[in-house]
């Protein structure tokens, strides 16, 4: 059962999702995000980036399937204690996650986030990124879109990309059945698919393998999570 990735679609992965449906995954995943790992890895990521760069400028980061913008808005704020400067530009297609986002991003009174209504796929942008992130993002794709996609961000992506996801194993999916059966019927299958949809370490270091003049390492988080740093040889 936990051999290979399932490929099969998420009801958010559809078009016409149901809203509320929609609604209330967001809602699970910010949680997810905060308690279960998913913001601290792309804190940790980061932090440890800046130690190498040129703090003169800010940071321009492409955060990828962007949900509520939970994670950018979190790193955001720790980064401006630390007294750095993240520029996020956020792209994000389900338009009740865009609703939540611009309200989320309205609140916080933040400058420094930009949301866009974007598909990765059709993304060209004007600008060009110190890095990209996608959490929770990737693996709603096979392996060669995977590759297809990082390949794609290496045209405006200067230095790497973080994969922030999954990890597929027994002892997450029981984990993520038990935090999800009081939910309906449509939020515990997606949830249950997503953990199947994940990787396994190895896996992902031999889907990765295949990228050429990058650095991959892949990192076993706490709770369900799995990181990939592909770092680009390419200077900024």
């Amino acid at each position: 059962m936990f051999e290979t990735r399932v490929n099969c679609a998420e009801f958010l992965d559809s078009a016409d999702c149901d809203p509320q449906l929609a609604y209330t995954s967001f809602r699970f995943m910010r949680l997810v995000n905060r308690f279960a790992g998913g913001t601290q890895a792309v804190r940790n990521f980061l932090a440890g980036e800046m130690c190498k760069y040129d703090l003169n400028r800010p940071m321009r980061v492409l955060d990828i399937g962007s949900g509520t913008c939970d994670i950018p808005l979190a790193v955001t704020k720790w980064a401006q204690k630390k007294s750095h400067r993240i520029e996020f530009t956020c792209i994000e297609i389900n338009e009740t996650a865009l609703k939540m986002a611009a309200e989320n991003i309205r609140k916080s009174d933040c400058d420094s986030i930009e949301l866009r209504n974007e598909d990765i796929l059709e993304f060209h942008p004007q600008q060009r990124f110190d890095y990209a992130i996608g959490s929770m993002f990737f693996h709603h794709f096979k392996d060669d879109q995977v590759l297809e996609i990082i390949e794609k961000l290496r045209l405006y992506v200067l230095k790497g990309v973080l994969i922030n996801d999954l990890r597929r194993s027994f002892v997450n999916y029981m984990i993520c059945l038990l935090l999800v059966w009081p939910l309906s019927k449509g939020m515990r299958r997606d949830a249950l698919i997503s953990i199947r949809k994940g990787f396994k370490p190895d896996e992902l270091r031999r889907v990765l393998s295949r990228i050429g003049d990058a650095g991959v390492t892949v990192k076993v988080q706490n709770f369900s999570r799995l990181t990939a740093a592909i770092r680009f040889d390419q200077e900024g």
